[in-house]
């Protein structure tokens, strides 16, 4: 079977996309390399898939963490309070 049989046999793992290590940080609002492979070590993000020693990640297992992150929403929103003061403002 040539390559093109192959793929038209699993369209699904000829659609997925993969991307390099400067599109993944774009993707994550640029987050530093170092950040991002602690996040793989802790289990936290999709680790790469190698390809000839290069690193390569899914675009859907990425797009899927940052969906992951939305649906877990924001947090609380801190709120700034003053500080009463006990000064007397002249008119």
């Amino acid at each position: 079977m040539s390559l093109n049989q192959d793929l038209e046999l699993e369209p699904s793992a000829a659609s997925r996309r993969l991307l390099r290590l400067p599109a993944v940080q774009a993707a994550l609002g640029g987050m530093h390399k170092t950040t991002l492979y602690a996040l793989i070590r802790d289990g936290r993000f999709p680790p790469p898939i190698k390809i000839g020693g290069a690193s390569r990640w899914v675009a859907d297992e990425i797009q899927a963490f940052i969906n992951e992150r939305m649906q877990e929403g924001r947090g609380p929103v801190p709120r700034c309070r003053r500080q009463p003061t006990n000064e007397v403002v002249a008119a």
